[in-house]
C-alpha cells in the first residue's frame, strides 16, 4: 500500500521528497491531474492550496462526503472555518501548513 502526497506545488514536492529521504519513508508524489488515489493507497496527504481552482470544490466535497479506503490528511492556509470543521468531522486530519514533523508523524502512523 502506498503513502501519497498529492500536490501541484514544486516547493512542497521538493520538501516532501527531502523529508521522506531523511525519515526513511516511501512517499509517492502525485499531482491533482493524476487520478485521485483510492484503493491502492494506505495514506494520502492533499495540498489543498495547489488544487486547480476548477477542481477545488469537487475535491473538498469528495473528502468531506466520501468514505475513503485510506487515512486522509490535508494541509492548507486557506480553509474556511466551516470547511475545516467539515473535514475534521469526516475524520480528515487538518494541518494549517506543510509542517515537517506533523507530516512525518502522519506518514509514520502505519
Amino acid at each position: 500500500m502506498e503513502k501519497v502526497h498529492v500536490t501541484n506545488d514544486e516547493v512542497n514536492r521538493f520538501s516532501t521528497k527531502q523529508m521522506a529521504q531523511e525519515e526513511g519513508l516511501q512517499i509517492q508524489l502525485r499531482s491533482f491531474y493524476d487520478p485521485i488515489p483510492d484503493g491502492e493507497c494506505e495514506q494520502v496527504l492533499y495540498d489543498l492550496d495547489s488544487v486547480p481552482a476548477d477542481r477545488r470544490d469537487s475535491v473538498l466535497s469528495r473528502l468531506i462526503g466520501g468514505q475513503p479506503s485510506h487515512e486522509v490528511a490535508v494541509h492548507s492556509y486557506n480553509l474556511t472555518d466551516e470547511e475545516e470543521a467539515a473535514l475534521l468531522k469526516s475524520g480528515v486530519l487538518v494541518l494549517p501548513r506543510l509542517d515537517y514533523d506533523k507530516v512525518a508523524d502522519f506518514f509514520r502512523r502505519k
